[in-house]
């Protein structure tokens, strides 16, 4: 089967696809980003990833070529047509092509945007995973202070961190920001357990605000588990009963070791276990809702 994209309001062969060089996602990072997970042929929380690329679109001041409903709804016809049960979904909006000089930061001359979505397989979990992640800490800047809702097109640094990690027989990096306090990992959120308390960094520390994440603190709150948002102070971490990281494609990652050091007593940890549970419920519960509401 020949696999397509969506391209600005169409449905074409990803072969055929193109953007002009002079886009400014190509040569700026200059866009914005969702990254989804398809079950069943529904996007889970696909209605939170548009809430958090519309406040990302605003931030920034691209001006979107089609509507975002528009484009929610190419996400899930977009698996079909690749016939796709359950995939990874992005959804690109670059600021595009300038009308006139290509003038870095000036809004004034009118652009011209694209959007692209991208569905594909969901990875294989590689042998050894269900071991646990392995992390290595990466120190970073991030641009998480100021933009917590804004997933940037311009990842280098995270792409550069989690390489680093990866050449270090690890799984996963986990970021340390200027004040060398753990915030995220390249590509997930942090969270860790201390006496049945559930902790994640909060979001002044410089991580993104994944919706992710947002979910799993929900979940705790309504199942009675406590959640404090706490300074990442590795040895806080070194010292946790259980750590796990938690992104849309990846769901719930239990965390095995950080440089080398184990984590916790006993693995998976029971609270790790009872929140994927509780993840998986909610998944569950709302793809089946989904598909039974009209569209």
């Amino acid at each position: 089967m020949t696999q397509e994209v969506w391209l600005n309001g169409a449905f074409i062969p990803a072969d055929e696809a193109m953007v002009p060089v002079a886009d400014r996602s190509y040569l700026m990072g200059d866009g914005v980003f969702e990254t989804m997970r398809g079950y069943g042929g529904v996007i889970f929380l696909l209605e939170r990833h548009l809430k958090r690329l519309r406040f990302g679109l605003t931030q920034t001041r691209i001006n979107p070529r089609n509507t975002l409903e528009e484009a929610g709804m190419a996400c899930e016809e977009l698996m079909r047509r690749n016939g796709l049960e359950d995939a990874r979904v992005r959804l690109t909006v670059s600021r595009g092509l300038p009308d006139g000089h290509n003038t870095m930061g000036d809004f004034s001359q009118p652009y011209l945007s694209n959007m692209l979505i991208t569905a594909m397989p969901i990875p294989a979990a590689k042998s050894g995973k269900n071991k646990g992640w392995k992390l290595k800490t990466i120190s970073l800047p991030t641009t998480g202070d100021s933009f917590p809702n804004v997933k940037f097109t311009s990842y280098g640094p995270n792409v550069l961190a989690r390489g680093l990690a990866i050449d270090a027989g690890c799984d996963e990096a986990l970021i340390l920001n200027a004040k060398g306090r753990a915030c995220e990992g390249a590509m997930s959120n942090l969270f860790w357990f201390k006496d049945g308390c559930l902790h994640t960094p909060s979001l002044k520390e410089g991580c993104l605000a994944g919706v992710t994440r947002e979910l799993i603190i929900r979940l705790a709150r309504d199942n009675k588990i406590p959640v404090a948002k706490k300074r990442g102070r590795m040895k806080r971490l070194y010292e946790a009963d259980e750590i796990f990281m938690s992104a849309s494609v990846q769901e719930i990652a239990p965390v095995r070791t950080i440089n080398g050091n184990i984590i916790g007593a006993e693995f998976p940890g029971p609270m790790t276990v009872r929140i994927q549970e509780l993840y998986r419920q909610t998944v569950q519960e709302y793809c089946a809702s989904r598909k039974n509401t009209p569209q």
